[in-house]
């Protein structure tokens, strides 16, 4: 989730007490699907996502 997005949470819902994220990644290694570096492999260093919850005065958002 970008910062704009967590700026119009927390302009919705108010300030944020508490957030937690985790990351994780299924694979290693991925694979170019198209393009001219069509099937070239390349590792995988961050996870590519990373679901997060934050808690604001009693409620969950997520």
């Amino acid at each position: 989730m970008g910062p704009y997005y967590v700026t119009a949470l927390v302009q919705a819902f108010g300030s944020v007490r508490r957030v937690a994220a985790v990351g994780s990644k299924a694979k290693d290694v991925r694979v170019v699907g198209s393009g001219p570096k069509a099937g070239e492999e390349f590792p995988v260093e961050v996870p590519p996502t990373s679901p997060r919850c934050s808690s604001s005065k009693g409620r969950v958002l997520a």
